[in-house]
């Protein structure tokens, strides 16, 4: 009879193949003295679908480790050395960051160790001496500088130093030398020479 169906079926659509692109907004120092990092990120899409989530990996040169992470991303108890974090967007229409966010950076959470190298004799007649110190710190960041203090009763307390650390007209009696290093990474020889 020729009747149109007057209302006719359609389907519309929409193609997105724009992919995200991430960026890691907050992160640690790149050499860090804490065992923890903590991360912010976020991503654009411009005229794509729109994000869906995140994926977050940490150490994986490997195309597994990819896990479903949100902003911020914290990770606790971290070793010594360096470490890598990857983040990569994916968008509503399932199109994932081809190359994700990534930040590198090193932990040293352990102290440098110092030592001191001369000294006066523990009985002198000299109103004047000096003293050479040196410091290690393995395989951690390396020694950055040194701290010193004499007769801990000073109100100055610790400060900068270099070697040799020389004094003068000192009094007669007993005095102390103490001398700490402090690593790249900030940490502090806990147990000074």
């Amino acid at each position: 009879a020729g009747n149109a169906d007057p209302t006719p079926a359609s389907f519309e659509w929409s193609i997105d193949t724009t992919t995200p692109e991430s960026q890691i907004n907050t992160n640690p120092t790149a050499l860090s003295a804490s065992a923890e990092a903590k991360f912010t990120f976020s991503a654009a899409d411009g005229s794509g679908s729109g994000l869906a989530s995140f994926e977050c990996r940490l150490d994986s040169s490997e195309a597994a480790g990819w896990a479903a992470c949100a902003s911020p991303k914290a990770y606790l108890s971290l070793s010594d050395g360096p470490h890598k974090f990857e983040v990569r967007a994916i968008d509503l229409a399932g199109n994932v960051d081809p190359t994700p966010a990534v930040f590198s950076w090193n932990i040293d959470t352990t102290g440098p160790n110092t030592q001191i190298d001369s000294h006066p004799a523990a009985l002198s007649a000299s109103a004047s001496t000096a003293f050479a110190f040196s410091g290690s710190d393995g395989s951690g960041s390396g020694v950055a500088s040194f701290q010193c203090r004499r007769d801990s009763s000073e109100p100055s307390g610790w400060v900068a130093c270099a070697s040799p650390q020389a004094y003068a007209s000192l009094a007669d009696g007993h005095h102390e030398f103490e001398v700490r290093a402090i690593d790249q990474a900030g940490n502090v020889d806990q147990s000074p020479a």
